[in-house]
C-alpha cells in the first residue's frame, strides 16, 4: 500500500511541475536549471549570464515562489523539464527546417522537402531483389522436398549438406 501510495505522489508531483512550468518564461525555466546546480541564487544568476537583480527586481514574488517550487519539483523529476523543454523548442526546430525549403542551394531545399514529406507520409516502399545462390538456396530446396515426404535430396558439388 505504500508503494502505490509512493508511486500515485510521483505521478502527481510530475503532473505539477508540467504544469509550473508552463507558467514560466524560458528564462525563468533556464534558471530552475541552474539553481537546481548552484549553491546559490548569485551562482545560478552568474551560470545563465543573468544578473542577479532580474531574480530580485524582475520577478515578483509570486514568480520566485513559482520558481522555487519547481526547482524544488525539478529534485524529483528532471525528465519532466527536459520533456517541457523539449516540446516547447520543437515549434522553434521545425520553423528552421521549414525556412530551409527557401534556402538558395537547390540540394538544401530538395534534402529538406524529402525529410519533411517521409516525416508525414512515411519513406517510399522500396523493393529488393534477394538471390538466395549457393548452398542456403539448395538447403531451403531439401527442406522443402523433405516436407513433402518425398525420399529425393537435391545435391549441388559446391553446397553443404542439410543438417
Amino acid at each position: 500500500m505504500t508503494q502505490i501510495a509512493t508511486e500515485s505522489h510521483n505521478v502527481s508531483t510530475s503532473d505539477e511541475l508540467d504544469a509550473l512550468l508552463g507558467q514560466l518564461t524560458a528564462e525563468q525555466i533556464r534558471y530552475v536549471i541552474a539553481r537546481r546546480e548552484s549553491k546559490s541564487i548569485t551562482e545560478a544568476c552568474a551560470a545563465i549570464g543573468m544578473s542577479r537583480d532580474v531574480y530580485y527586481k524582475s520577478w515578483t514574488p509570486d514568480e520566485r515562489a513559482l520558481i522555487d517550487e519547481a526547482v524544488r519539483l525539478m529534485e524529483h523529476d528532471g525528465l519532466v523539464t527536459a520533456m517541457h523543454l523539449r516540446r516547447r523548442a520543437l515549434a522553434e526546430a521545425m520553423a528552421v527546417k521549414v525556412a530551409g525549403l527557401r534556402s538558395d542551394e537547390e540540394t538544401t531545399r530538395q534534402r529538406v522537402a524529402t525529410e519533411l514529406i517521409e516525416w508525414e507520409l512515411g519513406k517510399a516502399k522500396q523493393t529488393q531483389d534477394v538471390n538466395l545462390a549457393g548452398s542456403v538456396a539448395m538447403q531451403v530446396v531439401e527442406e522443402i522436398v523433405d516436407a513433402a515426404g518425398h525420399d529425393t535430396a537435391v545435391h549441388d558439388a559446391g553446397a553443404v549438406p542439410a543438417e
